[in-house]
């Protein structure tokens, strides 16, 4: 016995990107993009407990918008960089269907809610000297933070407990992990 469930159906989508790229001489190339997607029976995967088992869901509609800009420093004497900016809005209406949904629903239908791929800001920063010996580069990046669940939902899962400390709520009252920043530099002969 059980209630019964609406059925998992083909995600439907319209898609639309808008751009421009202009070379500035022969050295400095920018690039602008946004983009907006709408889905109807928008499709995700629900993780069961901490393994690698994945349920197929879907949400009722998916909303998703973003903007992402990179400026190009083509190489000179051997060193060339790159910066790029995004932006990502995901937000999914309920009803969901599909998964193992053992709890009750978390949004009522027609509620619209961030997941885990809305990202206010992410960055990337690169520099790179290549010449006869080899080459030498950094890299940075920068998260402002994806969508992340109530931490009080992982108290007392040891899978869970290391990561208790970086969800962080935003103005908006979502769950986020904390911003980050990574550097990483590498060199070869």
């Amino acid at each position: 016995h059980g209630t019964p469930r609406a059925p998992l159906r083909p995600e439907l989508q319209d898609s639309y990107s808008y751009g421009v790229e202009q070379q500035f001489g022969k050295l400095v190339r920018f690039t602008l993009e946004y983009w907006e997607k709408q889905s109807w029976n928008a499709g995700d995967n629900e993780q069961f407990l901490n393994t690698g088992i994945l349920f197929p869901i879907a949400a009722a509609r998916g909303f998703f918008h973003g903007m992402n800009a990179r400026l190009d420093v083509l190489p000179v004497a051997g060193i060339s960089s790159y910066l790029s900016l995004g932006k990502t809005r995901a937000l999914f209406q309920a009803p969901t269907v599909g998964g193992l949904q053992m709890e009750a629903p978390e949004h009522a239908p027609g509620e619209r809610y961030p997941i885990d791929h809305d990202q206010k800001l992410s960055a990337q920063l690169g520099l790179r000297y290549e010449g006869a010996p080899g080459f030498a580069q950094i890299t940075g990046r920068y998260d402002s933070g994806l969508v992340a669940g109530d931490p009080a939902n992982a108290l007392g899962n040891p899978d869970l407990q290391f990561g208790l400390a970086y969800p962080r709520r935003d103005s908006e009252g979502t769950w986020r992990v904390a911003p980050r920043t990574i550097c990483d530099i590498s060199a070869a002969r």
